[in-house]
């Protein structure tokens, strides 16, 4: 019974070690051994489709697309002023920039445009 005994509590121990995670392997000639056991590998990172632009960025692609016709709108030089104006509607809706701009609106830069928080 003894010997049963024994051959539970180390097959208990076993199990218990071996669910800690992986094992690191240290060499005795590494200087700089691992202090920690790595985790699990990160999910994916955001990308940019997940990153909002800023006014400042928003200006620069209205400089380019917008300012032939606005270059004197209130919301080229005041933040306020855009948050509170159609441009995000007209330009996810295609309104803007109109067909006869000079220079169109690639959707690449239409989907980057329409991150920012209106």
């Amino acid at each position: 019974m003894k010997k049963v005994k024994a051959f539970m509590m180390l097959l208990l121990f076993q199990l218990v070690v071996s669910c800690g995670g992986p094992l690191v392997e240290v060499s005795e000639s590494d200087p700089n051994p691992p202090t920690t056991v790595p985790g699990p590998t990160p999910g994916p990172t955001p990308g940019p489709s997940d990153e909002r632009i800023n006014y400042e960025e928003a200006v620069g692609i209205m400089s380019t697309y917008c300012a032939q016709c606005h270059a004197n709108s209130p919301w080229m030089d005041n933040e306020v002023a855009f948050r509170e104006s159609s441009v995000g509607a007209q330009v996810k809706n295609r309104n803007m920039p109109p067909s006869y701009a000079n220079e169109e609106m690639p959707d690449d830069i239409r989907k980057l445009f329409l991150t920012y928080p209106f």
